[in-house]
């Protein structure tokens, strides 16, 4: 996971995001405080990235936007994320590995509240999968919550609205509702978050015992 460091007001905002590892899956969270920009898709190693979701929220002042690469590419690469308006704009980023090369997200949610913390909640499809999230309060920042385990925060204390990204760090078995919880010490606040499930990588191991069990092989 790297924080994407200080934010921003001139376009694009980058950072560098080391992958290491096999069937990656990485995801970057991008934040805009006072003034709500558009971002655009950001890149990985010059490669477009796919919108998951982006929310506005606390009077339309405030923008969160999620977003995911299958198979990135491994080594220290840039992140660039381009966007407009003058606001403040900072990102960070979280790759996996044995994820599934396919089917992403698995499911998804979004949603905004007004709060000391926000409960996103998502109802995954594939059994095994895992839960991550992108969260923002409009107080000094989001941390994780109960029953969830935080990866990366924004550390810029010049602003507010900092984005963590967090997960859940076990399987969701059998598939169903799954929550991630963020909250902030700082107060009731507007909150924002985005919510994804991802499937594990097929288990290349069935195949291969099926096949023996034919030839009489226990």
């Amino acid at each position: 996971a790297t924080d994407g460091g200080a934010h921003v007001t001139v376009s694009p905002k980058t950072w560098t995001h080391t992958c290491t590892g096999s069937n990656l899956l990485l995801f970057v969270g991008l934040v805009t405080s006072a003034g709500a920009g558009t971002w655009s898709a950001p890149t990985y190693n010059s490669v477009t990235m796919t919108q998951i979701g982006t929310e506005v929220f606390n009077g339309n002042a405030e923008r969160i936007s999620l977003y995911y690469l299958i198979n990135p590419a491994t080594g220290a690469n840039t992140v660039s994320a381009a966007f407009t308006g003058t606001g403040n704009h900072t990102g960070s980023s979280v790759s996996y590995t044995g994820a599934l090369q396919s089917g992403v997200p698995d499911a998804t949610a979004e949603g905004t509240t007004v709060g000391t913390t926000r409960t996103q909640s998502v109802t995954s499809v594939a059994d095994n999968c895992w839960l991550m999230g992108l969260f923002v309060g409009a107080g000094l920042g989001a941390s994780a919550g109960a029953g969830t385990t935080l990866r990366v925060r924004t550390n810029d204390n010049t602003v507010w609205n900092l984005g963590a990204l967090v997960d859940k760090n076990a399987v969701i078995t059998p598939p169903g509702a799954a929550t991630v919880i963020g909250e902030d010490s700082f107060g009731t606040n507007p909150w924002a978050s985005i919510g994804a499930t991802f499937a594990p990588a097929a288990d290349v191991a069935a195949p291969r015992a099926q096949f023996l069990t034919l030839l009489g092989v226990r």
